[in-house]
């Protein structure tokens, strides 16, 4: 009859880790997603853009195309999609060293959460 507090405890302790873990990875994805959606909003102006999954390595050879050929993008826009094209590829990174260290891969895995 001792041993079943404790057993209630280590449960209580993983599911709640698992649900931290669970948050967290969400929130860094959905940053990472909402980011890519603001580059898509300063790369194409006036266009309904898919925020769904946009691709990180597309949006970046526009923004390089873009630069070489000087079109009438502002160059303030141009800026600025770089610097969040860093924070962008920043988190992606962040993301996937998170996903790829042990107690927290465990969680990924059984919680579906896979590469971005």
């Amino acid at each position: 009859m001792g041993f079943i507090p404790i057993f209630i405890t280590l449960g209580g302790f993983v599911f709640l880790f698992m649900m931290v873990v669970h948050q967290h990875f969400k929130g860094k994805k959905r940053l990472y997603f909402r980011i890519l959606g603001e580059i898509e909003a300063l790369l194409f102006p006036g266009k309904n853009v898919d925020a769904a999954h946009p691709n990180l390595k597309g949006l970046e050879q526009h923004l390089l195309a873009l630069r070489e050929t000087g079109q009438s993008t502002p160059p303030e826009d141009l800026q600025r999609a770089g610097m969040l094209i860093k924070e962008a590829k920043l988190l992606r990174h962040q993301y996937q060293e998170l996903r790829n260290t042990k107690p927290y891969s465990f969680v990924a895995q059984l919680l579906g959460h896979s590469a971005i």
